[in-house]
């Protein structure tokens, strides 16, 4: 039984490696791709099992129903050559309902010079790209140990005068155990939905065929990076300080499966010191982060957290950083 158990689990990681070949670069809208919350990858992206804050949004939107909280988060994220990216999420807990929040996370990439094949030393024009996401999610406590979640998510991406829009779904669970100090796991598939297709004014074009005749290209239709988490983790009391590790392993369509762990220490619940490590990325392995959790009278729990991320082939383009502001009220 366990012979057969280990030649299916290197069968589907076999398989899930030649997929992710074949299908390397095939996804539209890649700003999905990139993880929210200084608490979140401070701890190397591994949290769909932890999922404690309005970043499960993100990551697991099972997680919201957890605790019955009141929630906001604000997230900024500056990214390569200037790119910035920016969420904003909140969650209200109904009553014996569960949990309802609405998020936004965009991306913007500055300004970019206009090229041409005419103009291939620029235009002395400029132009962005634009992506949001605007998403609603909803979790319920099924049982005292199991949460299950959606979200329902609209997205566009905006290049100069094109623009493609996406209709997609999350989909996640989150179970606490009995055992290994009530040990949480979590499932989760992220961008399930509809392909992107952009449309257009600079897609309209004059073909000269004896004479001039205007004609609109077609483009293809893209898939959006579709995930499947899954994820562990618990807590360890050391008597001076709580310990909370996690581990996840993050398969997609267009890359081979990857994996996350993540530490975080925490003295009496106020100073936080994260770390983690992430395999299988092109492009990033070591994470290290920081938290203060303090409560304020009249506005609830406040949090600051914040996440370096290394990146060890990149160093033309520079490391990376995570801050985000939470409260809890």
């Amino acid at each position: 039984m366990k012979r057969a158990t280990f030649i299916l689990i290197a069968a589907i990681l076999v398989a899930g490696n030649v997929w992710a070949i074949e299908n390397t670069g095939t996804s539209a809208l890649n700003f999905l791709k990139i993880e929210v919350g200084g608490r979140a990858l401070g701890m190397g992206g591994a949290f769909s099992a932890i999922a404690s804050d309005a970043s499960a949004l993100y990551y697991n939107p099972a997680g919201i129903a957890v605790g019955q909280k009141s929630m906001a988060m604000f997230s900024h994220n500056k990214w390569f050559v200037g790119t910035r990216l920016n969420f904003a999420g909140v969650v209200l807990p109904i009553r014996g309902y569960g949990a309802v929040g609405m998020w936004f996370y965009g991306f913007n990439s500055g300004d970019i010079k206009e090229t041409t094949i005419y103009h291939p030393e620029g235009t002395g024009r400029y132009f962005q790209v634009n992506d949001y996401l605007i998403g609603m999610s909803y979790a319920k406590m099924m049982t005292d140990r199991l949460s299950v979640g959606g979200s329902f998510k609209l997205i566009r991406e905006s290049i100069l005068h094109e623009n493609a829009t996406v209709i997609a779904a999350d989909f996640g669970s989150l179970y606490r155990t009995s055992f290994f100090n009530n040990m949480k796991l979590s499932f989760v598939l992220s961008n399930f939905g509809s392909m992107a297709k952009f449309e257009g004014r600079d897609l309209i074009i004059q073909v000269p065929v004896g004479r001039l005749v205007e004609t609109e290209m077609n483009t293809y239709n893209w898939p959006i990076p579709l995930f499947f988490r899954i994820g562990a983790s618990s807590n360890i009391n050391l008597n001076v300080a709580n310990m909370t590790w996690a581990v996840e392993v993050v398969d997609s369509r267009d890359a081979a499966p990857r994996l996350n762990l993540g530490i975080e220490l925490s003295l009496k619940q106020t100073v936080f010191v994260r770390g983690g490590y992430r395999a299988g990325y092109d492009n990033n392995s070591v994470t290290m982060g920081i938290g203060v959790k303090s409560s304020l009278p009249g506005l609830g729990k406040l949090s600051f957290d914040y996440a370096y991320i290394y990146q060890p082939v990149s160093e033309k383009l520079g490391d990376t950083q995570r801050l985000t502001l939470g409260v809890e009220f």
